[in-house]
């Protein structure tokens, strides 16, 4: 029987990754008290991943530990990450789920929901099924109000992927999200949005280089009841509103295999809306077209990698400040680039309103740049600059920026 389990347990092999980043900011808030402010950031991390032959297993947790202007006070905030993913695969089939959740206190002014740029010598992602290449990443998401919130988050998702045939491959996902604020302050400026997503994509290989990709997408999303958000368009102070969203949307792309390193893709389409604002309200109906285009560089050298990305997209997206789909042209880049010792981290994301009867326009660019030098495999020390700036007619406009300075200790991975 002993001998039965230690056969078991040779089939799968597993690692464990430990990491720990502290971070040391003077940060610049406009209208924040005091001002500049000094923050202490402390980010441990951890990893585990469990695989056999046809399984795959990752657990996930990260902490973000804030104690925001200590010149004054120390009142540490803390805000928690967790995943947990579970998948199956032979030659042509791979089915997963995912179960990631967010808990905690965060504050946009101190600028952490700002897209994180991957480090050169990280681990590369792993999950049940990789999205494909022009599905966009987080871009420039519209900031809530510069204050304490308490927030939370949980999505579940079921992927899978399937080759059907030498040219053909479908991928499809199933998933259902809520997240937002926790209390009723909190939901004041992040509503509470809870739905269903559907996702499918079916890729033909017209030639060794050339793949098209055909996407249908349904989404629903609805947001807790509360007076109505002033970035929404037609409605006063006194309105309760409780916004309904829903979307369809086809797209049809086109990616090129450029170099071995190097894939370049465009594609067009049209989604359509409706929308509800406040209970009683009619829903309204809207076609808006939809577009992306974008290029991926990865190449890898004794397990660094170089990255190196950019992705255009004009599509409807939802306003976590509201709940509801507007209409948006995003840009983002981002680029891992090594060099002996050093890494440069950077990554720049912008968003613009276009035409949307339910949402004051916004504008919105982020941005950060970090320089690392490796001291060893287990240490290495930086420092770099986030930015924020955005400007909403009739909502909430503010700019933020910080300087930091960073050390990150890497545990020696542990294998098993």
């Amino acid at each position: 029987m002993l001998h039965a389990a230690v056969v078991v347990y040779a089939d799968y092999v597993g690692t464990v990754d430990v990491s720990n980043r502290t971070e040391v900011r003077a940060r610049h808030t406009e209208g924040a008290t005091p001002d500049p402010s000094f923050d202490l950031v402390d980010t441990p991390t951890a990893r585990v991943g469990l695989r056999d032959h046809q399984y795959d297993y990752t657990l996930g947790y990260t902490a973000v530990t804030v104690a925001p202007d200590i010149q004054t006070q120390v009142a540490p905030q803390l805000f928690q990450y967790g995943d947990v993913g579970a998948a199956w695969h032979d030659r042509r089939v791979r089915v997963g789920v995912t179960e990631t959740v967010t808990y905690g206190v965060q504050n946009p002014g101190l600028l952490l929901t700002l897209p994180a740029a991957p480090a050169a010598n990280a681990p590369a992602p792993t999950g049940p099924t990789p999205p494909p290449p022009t599905t966009a990443p987080p871009g420039a998401q519209a900031l809530a109000a510069p204050t304490t919130l308490y927030s939370g988050s949980s999505t579940t998702a079921l992927v899978a992927r399937l080759t059907v045939t030498r040219r053909w491959t479908a991928t499809s996902s199933l998933a259902y999200a809520m997240g937002g604020g926790l209390d009723t302050s909190s939901r004041a400026a992040l509503p509470f949005v809870r739905g269903p997503r559907a996702d499918a994509l079916a890729s033909y290989s017209m030639t060794r280089l050339d793949v098209l990709d055909s996407r249908v997408a349904a989404q629903r999303g609805t947001a807790t009841a509360g007076a109505c958000n002033p970035v929404i368009a037609g409605v006063t102070a006194a309105d309760t509103c409780s916004p309904i969203a829903e979307s369809a949307q086809l797209s049809e792309s086109w990616r090129r295999q450029v170099t071995r390193s190097t894939q370049a893709w465009i594609g067009g389409g049209a989604s359509a809306l409706r929308i509800r604002l406040r209970p009683g309200d009619a829903y309204v109906g809207r076609v808006y077209p939809v577009g992306l285009a974008g290029f991926l560089h990865e190449h890898e050298v004794n397990g660094i990698r170089t990255v190196v990305r950019f992705d255009a997209q004009l599509a409807p997206l939802f306003d976590t400040r509201t709940g509801i789909l507007d209409e948006r042209a995003t840009g983002t880049l981002s680029l891992t680039l090594p060099y002996r010792r050093f890494t440069f981290l950077a990554a720049l994301a912008g968003t613009h309103s276009i035409a949307s009867p339910f949402v004051r326009p916004i504008r919105v660019v982020q941005g950060t740049v970090e320089a690392d030098y490796h001291v060893s495999r287990l240490l290495t020390v930086g420092a770099g600059g986030r930015y924020a700036w955005q400007d909403s007619l009739g909502g909430t406009a503010f700019v933020s920026g910080m300087a930091f300075a960073q050390a990150t200790f890497h545990a020696p991975q542990i294998k098993f």
